[in-house]
């Protein structure tokens, strides 16, 4: 947007301003800092937005919603924390939470049941959510209806899912990390 309005000063100037040659090279000497003002007005816009928004806008963001990003977290898994909070809305429903997991979590990275008998919302989620997990928890929380229970659980590697390794494979890392984190 910013890039098609960006133009020379010089070429802003009047044709017969344009000849004078203290005038150009007044417009020569102020270019690099109207550049510059037109990208740093660029990033202002883009920080205030979650979904594009870098390192600065990120901080921000968290700092206001009250987010504690932990240190293993990437920006994207800290934008999927600051979405979440931002989706945040009452009343709940299973479709609204469908809704919300669709957002931040990857295709079939989860599996929602509802127990009505029991009063339980059982939810699973693949262990790449593992580092918006906790944010997660505090938006279910707080708008799950008060009568509810959350078993809210990471999908851990199974057998089903290392079959694909060698043993070969598997022996070079640790049991910690072969449980515990998402294997490519």
């Amino acid at each position: 947007m910013f890039e098609q309005r960006q133009t020379e000063l010089l070429a802003a100037l009047p044709p017969v301003l344009q000849q004078i040659k203290e005038l150009s090279a007044i417009c020569d000497l102020e270019q690099p800092h109207f550049a510059e003002a037109w990208v740093k007005t660029q990033q202002v816009l883009d920080e205030q937005y979650p979904h594009i928004c870098g390192e600065y806008g990120l901080q921000r963001w968290e700092k206001m919603l009250g987010i504690v990003p932990s240190a293993e977290a990437d920006l994207d898994d800290r934008r999927r924390a600051v979405l979440l909070m931002l989706n945040e809305q009452l009343p709940f429903t299973l479709a609204r939470l469908r809704e919300l997991l669709a957002r931040v979590a990857p295709e079939g990275g989860y599996e929602v049941e509802l127990l009505p008998e029991e009063y339980l919302l059982r939810l699973r989620l693949d262990l790449a959510a593992k580092d918006y997990l906790r944010v997660l928890r505090q938006v279910l929380e707080r708008t799950l209806p008060a009568n509810m229970l959350l078993e809210l659980v990471l999908l851990f590697n199974s057998y089903g899912a290392l079959a694909a390794y060698t043993h070969g494979q598997l022996a070079a890392r640790q049991h910690k990390s072969i449980r515990e984190e998402v294997m490519e």
